[in-house]
């Protein structure tokens, strides 16, 4: 009928900071590109930034904009047998069936700018409707900024299961923040897989 199909990827070469690589489109506004190193697919752009995959152990930080302190004694593990968003590695909270605990991991970014952190979550904590007793939480230099109880556990069925990975940004002004990853544990009921696990890091400016 004279209509032009379009490929939304074929903007992937247009942008001077791309691979020219289509990571995947699901609609002509909803795709994602290739970027070169030192850049993340933003705002249907290549910006600035720098990603946290956890491939390399958690040091994958040789920008110098974010440092990572994992020596709590309960801290988040790099782990592959309980799924990653992207690769192989995730980084859980490793206190899994202690009572009582906090599992910790400080991350220190440096922001040029003002601009957006983001990561994916997932994670299951013995919880009731009304209730949280085991619950991960976000500290942003020192202020809860982000709780989450992900997927309940039943007791009455002994029902585990994982939330989907889920995206969560938050706004972060120029300079250096510290940021805390936790999982707090209360005194009993250790069931499930009792963990909570981040992804892909990213921070764009």
């Amino acid at each position: 009928n004279g209509r032009k199909c379009v490929n939304p990827c074929d903007s992937c070469g247009s942008d001077p900071n791309s691979t020219g690589e289509c990571l995947g489109a699901t609609s002509l506004t909803e795709y994602t590109c290739g970027c070169n190193s030192g850049y993340l697919w933003t705002d249907s752009q290549c910006r600035p930034g720098v990603r946290l995959s956890f491939e390399n152990g958690g040091d994958d930080t040789s920008s110098g904009a974010v440092s990572v302190d994992n020596s709590a004694q309960y801290h988040w593990e790099r782990m592959t047998d309980l799924g990653a968003k992207t690769g192989s590695y995730a980084m859980c909270s490793d206190n899994h069936n202690v009572g009582s605990s906090t599992a910790e991991m400080t991350v220190t970014v440096n922001m040029p700018a003002d601009d957006a952190l983001s990561f994916y979550i997932k994670g299951r904590g013995e919880n009731s409707a009304t209730s949280d007793f085991d619950t991960f939480k976000l500290y942003v230099d020192g202020s809860e900024t982000l709780t989450s109880k992900g997927k309940n556990y039943d007791s009455s069925s002994g029902t585990t299961g994982w939330s989907d990975w889920t995206l969560q940004s938050i706004a972060l002004t120029a300079g250096t923040h510290t940021l805390s990853f936790q999982y707090k544990k209360d005194f009993r009921d250790n069931q499930g897989d009792d963990r909570f696990c981040i992804d892909d890091l990213m921070i764009s400016y």
